[in-house]
């Protein structure tokens, strides 16, 4: 994985076989800063669908309290000594709840939990009194693996100090903050700060909101003409993502060193200290998941994601921004996948996952692009997208039905080679 950048962008899993899913979270967060603790309680709403036990991941380090239904306790086990469910969530633990009765309709189970997180260590999580990011990697909150569309209101207490933002919606309600997220999610990132900033721009159909502590005044700037730059040219080929009526954009910049980014749906979390060419990419990159987000990300199908996503950057580059960036890309880019393995089921925990997934899928489309031309590659771009594609089977069915069988073939050996 790159150092600077890291994505697991919108996470987009398949349906379970037994079709369970999360509809919400409704919970209250109180933080004990000192002793480095949260106490959660709230109601998750899940679709059942007829089956009696369900399977979340968990903070290992997390003392159960009590889960209940209608009032009444339910038969539950927290295995923190196996190999966490979810890859992602190194430290989580496999908490499964049974015997809930069997019935299609959603199902309203009560939680009450403490997590103690004096060992938050590690990629995109910290609990510090300098920054305070909490979110699917540490699953403070019990994270079901293939519920990628709840809403939620987390109700967020802390000391008076600190200052909350989050994922979401972020109001104040008597001491509480609120974050609350009103479309489909698959995640609840909670960050704090004493020095935590909001800058708001509202230019036309465009809504930014910066979150930040130290970073430069100047360079927020810099941020917000690119993000729009960034985000028109993309819909000029891709078309318009997400809510018609304009663009809302939430970017959080994580002041910690070695820290990276990533998106979810209207948010992107960065880790920088000033806008470089380094960030102006990882915008490229982020605002380009707004469009490539469906595949499975925890398998080769990710190429559906990652090398669009890139590909994406690489176009803005050479259309909109750096040619001699773009230039320089596209040689590294080839240096480093002269022997690298091959897309199609590649492991996509390996390290060798990044390479393929990221830079040689992306140089292959650009390969595409040159046999078919410019202008007819954004119309295989913006097609893809309209299509929702969502796994490559379907993708080598349309480029099959669309363009030709020996198009299908070659793309087929591409990714197998």
């Amino acid at each position: 994985m790159k150092k600077i950048l890291t994505t697991l962008l919108f996470f987009t899993l398949t349906t379970a076989i037994f079709g369970q899913e999360v509809k919400h979270y409704d919970f209250k967060v109180k933080f004990n800063i000192p002793q480095k603790k949260i106490d959660v309680e709230g109601i998750i709403n899940i679709a059942m669908n007829n089956q009696d036990s369900i399977v979340f991941t968990l903070w290992k380090d997390t003392d159960i309290k009590d889960i209940t239904i209608g009032g009444k306790s339910v038969t539950f086990s927290f295995d923190t000594i196996e190999k966490s469910p979810i890859a992602y969530i190194p430290n989580g633990g496999k908490l499964t709840i049974r015997n809930i009765k069997k019935q299609p309709d959603v199902v309203p189970i009560h939680f009450a939990y403490t997590c103690n997180m004096e060992n938050v260590t590690g990629w995109a999580k910290s609990f510090s009194d300098k920054w305070i990011e909490l979110g699917f990697y540490t699953a403070w909150y019990p994270v079901h693996s293939t519920s990628m569309g709840f809403t939620s209101r987390i109700a967020v207490s802390i000391d008076s100090s600190f200052v909350v933002s989050g994922s979401g919606i972020v109001t104040k309600e008597g001491k509480n903050w609120v974050i609350t997220h009103s479309w489909p999610v698959f995640d609840n990132v909670i960050i704090a700060a004493k020095d935590l900033k909001t800058k708001k721009i509202r230019e036309g159909k465009v809504a930014l909101d910066i979150v930040y502590t130290t970073f430069p005044e100047k360079d927020l700037d810099s941020i917000t003409i690119k993000c729009k730059e960034i985000y028109t040219f993309y819909s000029s080929i891709f078309g318009q993502s997400g809510d018609s009526s304009g663009l809302y954009l939430k970017f959080a910049i994580n002041p910690l060193e070695g820290n990276s980014g990533f998106s979810r749906s209207k948010f992107i979390l960065l880790g920088a200290s000033g806008f470089s060419q380094d960030l102006e990419n990882i915008i490229a990159h982020e605002v380009a998941h707004f469009w490539w987000h469906r595949a499975k990300a925890t398998t080769w199908e990710d190429w559906l994601n990652e090398s669009f996503a890139e590909c994406s950057m690489l176009l803005y580059l050479r259309e909109k921004g750096s040619k001699e960036e773009y230039n320089s890309k596209i040689e590294q880019f080839k240096k480093q996948t002269i022997n690298s393995k091959p897309i199609l089921g590649i492991d996509r925990k390996s390290s060798e996952a990044h390479t393929a997934l990221y830079d040689k899928g992306s140089l292959i489309l650009l390969e595409f692009e040159e046999k078919i031309g410019t202008k007819e590659f954004y119309k295989f771009l913006k097609m893809l997208s309209d299509n929702k594609i969502s796994n490559t089977d379907d993708f080598f069915k349309l480029v099959e039905t669309k363009y030709s069988k020996e198009y299908r073939i070659w793309f087929e050996q591409k990714l197998k080679t």
